[in-house]
């Protein structure tokens, strides 16, 4: 079965699936294609970092994002609300 454009998911797993004896997990990064064009944890952390009037982030920085964007609250600025 095709779900979207190129992506073919054989007919037994969609089965299993309506029965209830399998989950998907898809990565974040199905969400960065077109129709959603939702940006990567990095750019996001960019962004955040853009309204809370700093530079990007270090590279220091990009193996500890959540550590950063949860610093951000520390300026008033809160991830969840900036997201929604």
């Amino acid at each position: 079965m095709e779900i979207i454009d190129g992506v073919n998911i054989p007919d037994e797993l969609m089965e299993a699936h309506n029965r209830g004896e399998l989950v998907f997990f898809v990565g974040a990064g199905a969400s960065m294609a077109p129709p959603t064009n939702f940006p990567s944890y990095r750019q996001l952390a960019e962004e955040l970092a853009k309204e809370a009037g700093y530079e990007k982030p270090k590279k220091s920085d990009l193996e500890h994002l959540d550590g950063f964007i949860g610093s951000l609250s520390d300026d008033g600025i809160t991830a969840h609300e900036y997201v929604k």
